[in-house]
């Protein structure tokens, strides 16, 4: 018997009528051999171009989320900042990218004071001297496998102007009506 697998030094063998035959059977199994690869390689790869779709939607979103929310987000770790989001640099008056490897503590000044459960009051440093206040809720997170802090900040500069507003309001309303309890005593004497 022939060994199937011997190599011919003759380039054109396969054209004697005995070897077409067999060249003919193995092109026609390596052709549905071709055929299936084919096959299995196009719905790989239209698995593929479909999880990168998923990919890019989801993207999207985390991008919407952090980049067009009304809070801010920072993320710090060993000090620095690795992330800062478009309503950060707004506060700030700077773009976020500058903001990336600054020193957290340069930035942000926490109070320790709360205005709600679960929030530190506190101030974003703008690089003016002014201070933006803000509320922040911290958590942290893994980055990279490495523990990083994480900065929801919300400016609540107008929250307290209208407190401020508020409790000029009552002590008006005390002075008023103390004004008015004082003069109707004077009424009565």
């Amino acid at each position: 018997g022939r060994d199937e697998y011997a190599y011919n030094a003759e380039p054109w063998a396969f054209l004697h009528p005995w070897n077409f035959y067999e060249f003919a059977a193995t092109r026609a199994s390596l052709g549905s051999l071709f055929f299936t690869f084919s096959v299995r390689a196009y719905k790989k790869l239209a698995e593929i171009e479909a999880l990168q779709a998923k990919l890019r939607e989801s993207e999207e979103r985390y991008a919407a989320v952090v980049e067009q929310g009304h809070d801010g987000i920072l993320i710090a770790r060993d000090g620095r900042i690795l992330f800062a989001n478009t309503r950060v640099g707004e506060m700030l008056g700077l773009p976020p990218s500058l903001l990336v490897g600054r020193a957290a503590d340069k930035v942000i000044a926490q109070e320790g004071g709360a205005s709600l459960p679960g929030e530190t009051d506190g101030h974003l440093l703008r690089p003016d001297g002014r201070m933006v206040d803000v509320a922040l809720r911290t958590s942290t997170i893994r980055v990279g496998g490495i523990d990083a802090k994480l900065f929801a900040v919300a400016d609540i500069t107008e929250r307290k102007r209208i407190l401020a507003q508020l409790v000029r309001t009552k002590k008006m309303e005390s002075v008023g009506t103390l004004a008015s309890g004082i003069a109707h005593d004077f009424n009565n004497l």
